[in-house]
């Protein structure tokens, strides 16, 4: 007889494991340690996870301390630094009210995170905060991501193929998958995500979440930015694979 396999919940520490490998996030890691090579120091990485971008930049030498929001992210990123002996910072901070006994000249947000905030006033405020955390001529750096596949091709709750990888020691196979809802007068995509862990042809785990995003055009952010103080804004296309799969680069900087 088939022995029987309890489907149960995946673990936070499982769930970032998994979900870094198959989030395409080595694209982002090898961009930003290449963009952040010459740029000044000391750096803050703000939303920085398992510390993954943080952890090449103290490798080659660079003061780069980080950022989240997310306890157990910081819990597994603060282990890790520890074992490899780095000396960087960790702060974990409520997003809508934070300070950091520290300056920096050079501040980056990778993977967009700025669309998590889901209105004008969010963002402003936490860029704000930002602003402040910056010595006078320093810069900071963020992409942001608007969604043109999922506008141009919408349809309501219609799951996508899941993004499946596979662990060759464990032979375990995680699958992600998502649907999304779009308010389109109010920028603003509603994401239904689904985490499956497989193994020998069976579901052994799984996890559901919901999330907003907004998605801020441009000349919108340039705005936003030049609002709170920041000037020399620039912005640029990267990590480009398509004319609809793209994000921007924003570079802002802080002179008083």
């Amino acid at each position: 007889m088939a022995k029987e396999i309890t489907i149960k919940e995946l673990t936070e520490a499982e769930l970032i494991e998994w979900f870094y490998k198959a989030s395409g996030t080595k694209q982002y890691v090898d961009f930003y340690v290449s963009e952040l090579r010459n740029q000044p120091q000391p750096m803050l990485e703000i939303n920085c996870g398992t510390g993954e971008i943080l952890k090449r930049l103290n490798a080659q030498g660079i003061e780069c301390d980080g950022m989240d929001c997310a306890a157990e992210q910081i819990k597994i990123c603060g282990e890790q630094i520890s074992s490899l002996e780095y000396n960087a910072s960790l702060y974990c901070v409520d997003y809508e009210n934070f300070t950091i006994p520290k300056k920096y000249k050079t501040i980056f947000i990778p993977q967009s995170t700025l669309c998590m905030f889901t209105n004008v006033e969010m963002v402003t405020k936490f860029l704000t905060s930002v602003y402040d955390m910056l010595e006078n001529g320093g810069s900071l750096l963020f992409d942001i991501y608007i969604p043109w596949k999922d506008i141009t091709d919408y349809h309501s709750n219609k799951w996508s193929s899941g993004n499946a990888i596979e662990n060759p020691e464990t032979g375990e196979i995680f699958v992600y998958s998502y649907c999304c809802d779009l308010d389109l007068s109010l920028q603003l995509k509603t994401t239904n995500s689904k985490y499956e862990l497989y193994k020998d042809g069976k579901l052994i785990s799984v996890h559901f979440d919901s999330s907003q995003s907004r998605w801020y055009n441009d000349n919108e952010m340039k705005i936003i930015l030049e609002n709170i103080g920041f000037s020399s804004v620039s912005f640029s296309k990267i990590l480009k694979s398509s004319d609809l799969d793209y994000s921007t680069l924003f570079i802002a900087t802080k002179l008083n």
